[in-house]
């Protein structure tokens, strides 16, 4: 497992259902399954909550929020990144396998 992968996107505003949400994210990213549904569900349902705390927010609570937030996003873009760059790699590698096996016949 990567260090890359150990964050944490829970800051000093986040509301509780969204701590709860990102600590599942955290989670999904240490696990080791290879299955990303979860991730991407939980991702889709992280969105919709930040954006619900912004629209409910005002004055400094909303600034101090969303510049909090946008620290925790680009942290998580990076360990997607990283899942996607993981994948291409492993078609990468099963394309090849699948020529070498042709190549035997």
């Amino acid at each position: 497992m990567d260090d890359d992968r150990k964050i944490c996107l829970i800051h000093t505003s986040s509301p509780l259902f969204l701590s709860l949400v990102n600590s599942k994210i955290e989670e999904e990213l240490r696990g080791t399954d290879g299955e990303l549904t979860a991730l991407l569900r939980l991702v889709s349902i992280r969105h919709k909550l930040v954006s619900r705390e912004i629209i409910k927010l005002t004055g400094e609570r909303k600034q101090k929020f969303i510049a909090q937030e946008l620290e925790q996003n680009k942290r998580l873009e990076v360990c997607t990144l990283q899942l996607l760059e993981e994948a291409k790699s492993e078609v990468i590698n099963l394309k090849r396998a699948k020529y070498a096996v042709k190549r035997y016949k």
